[in-house]
């Protein structure tokens, strides 16, 4: 619900506030890093560029699916599910609140370009994807770089383990790709992205410090974990117990 709840802010957002606080972000990104990617990158357009990115950006998708669904059904090791659920709701939740305390349409709906994005099947994905499904003004944070990031992050913390021992690599290189595709394609500015990246950051060791606390005090009192092992995890469980 918490994740498929982005949905609900194209009607949500509007309500909310009919401002655009583009032209401050914009300013605030010159003031501090004197530098925009999607006007500094504006030169390296081409439909072979766009596509690349293009391929990455529509990627964030398949990476929130194969990460949540597995944790969602079959994790049976209630501490991973915590630490991994802690995150996910402080990614999604923070994101979703600030998008209507900062909103902004991001740096192609305000700035003027020299290149037109044109790319093949997956530029159009995304173009249909975002015109269909998108909240419009969601840029503060940028959750297409929170969320991936901290799936990266929460797979290097626990690479001792299985399958993040083999994926965390992997995750390293298609976030980079995917954080570099939200500015090369226009979506956020930059102070978006550093957002997003503090969020994720904050959500993978902050979070981990928390949910051993929240672990131990629960303990001190007696009452039971937030979460147990998940669905398929469970069943199985109770199959080998037979």
């Amino acid at each position: 619900p918490v994740v498929l709840s982005y949905i609900q802010l194209r009607e949500i957002l509007p309500a909310v506030t009919t401002k655009a606080h583009d032209v401050q972000i914009y300013d605030l990104d010159m003031r501090v890093f004197h530098y925009e990617p999607s006007i500094a990158w504006d030169r390296f357009v081409t439909p072979v560029t766009t596509e690349w990115f293009a391929f990455f950006y529509f990627g964030y998708f398949f990476i929130l699916a194969v990460h949540i669904l597995p944790f969602l059904l079959g994790v049976g090791d209630s501490k991973l599910l915590r630490h991994f659920s802690f995150g996910i709701f402080c990614q999604f939740c923070v994101s979703h609140t600030l998008y209507m305390v900062v909103p902004g349409w991001g740096p192609y709906h305000d700035l003027k370009f020299q290149h037109e994005l044109v790319g093949g099947p997956f530029w159009n994905l995304v173009v249909e994807t975002v015109r269909a499904g998108s909240a419009q003004k969601d840029i503060f944070p940028s959750l297409h770089t929170g969320a991936p990031l901290f799936f990266a992050l929460f797979s290097f913390v626990h690479r001792k383990r299985m399958p993040f021992r083999y994926t965390w690599p992997v995750m390293a290189f298609c976030v980079t790709q995917i954080i570099c595709a939200t500015m090369f394609l226009r979506w956020p500015y930059l102070i978006d992205i550093v957002a997003g990246i503090a969020l994720a950051c904050f959500s993978t060791f902050v979070g981990g410090a928390i949910v051993q606390w929240e672990e131990r005090r629960r303990e001190s009192l007696g009452v039971q974990p937030v979460f147990g092992d998940a669905p398929l995890a469970w069943a199985w469980r109770k199959i080998r117990e037979r």
